[in-house]
C-alpha cells in the first residue's frame, strides 16, 4: 500500500513538472511585439494589432476584425450578432499615435522548445534514477 502511494506521488510530481515547463513555453511565447509606423502598417501584412490614439485610447484588434480604406481603420464585427467588441466603428489614421503589431518569433520558439525538451528529459531521468535508488 505504501509503495503504491509513493509511486502516485512521484507520478504527480512528474506531471506537475511537465505542466510547469509547458507554462514557461506559453508565457515566453512565440510572438513578440513591434511598434511600426503608419506607412509600414499600410504596406505590410495585416495581423493582430494594438492601436494607441492621440487621446490615449487603446484598441486591441485581431486580424479579420478590421480593414483599411482611405486612411481609416474600420472595425468590422465578425460575430453573427454584430457585437462590436471595441466600441467604436472606425479609427482615423491621423488620430493614431502608435501601432503595435505582434510578430511570430521562430528563433525564440525553437530555443524554448529545445531547452524545455532537454530540461524535461533530464528531470524525468533524475526522477527515475532516484526512484530506482530507493528500491
Amino acid at each position: 500500500m505504501i509503495e503504491w502511494k509513493t509511486k502516485s506521488v512521484k507520478m504527480k510530481k512528474l506531471v506537475v513538472s511537465i505542466l510547469v515547463f509547458n507554462l514557461l513555453i506559453q508565457v515566453t511565447g512565440c510572438y513578440s511585439s513591434k511598434y511600426i509606423s503608419k506607412d509600414e502598417f499600410l504596406n505590410s501584412d495585416k495581423g493582430d494589432i494594438k492601436v494607441l490614439t492621440n487621446n490615449d485610447q487603446s484598441y486591441s484588434l485581431k486580424e479579420g476584425w478590421y480593414f483599411i480604406k482611405n486612411d481609416t481603420i474600420f472595425i468590422d464585427s465578425q460575430s453573427k450578432f454584430k457585437i462590436n467588441p471595441v466600441g467604436v466603428s472606425h479609427i482615423v489614421l491621423s488620430d493614431v499615435k502608435e501601432i503595435e503589431r505582434k510578430e511570430y518569433n521562430g528563433t525564440n520558439t525553437a530555443i524554448m522548445i529545445t531547452a524545455s525538451t532537454v530540461v524535461i528529459t533530464l528531470l524525468v531521468g533524475v526522477i527515475i534514477f532516484f526512484a530506482n535508488i530507493k528500491q
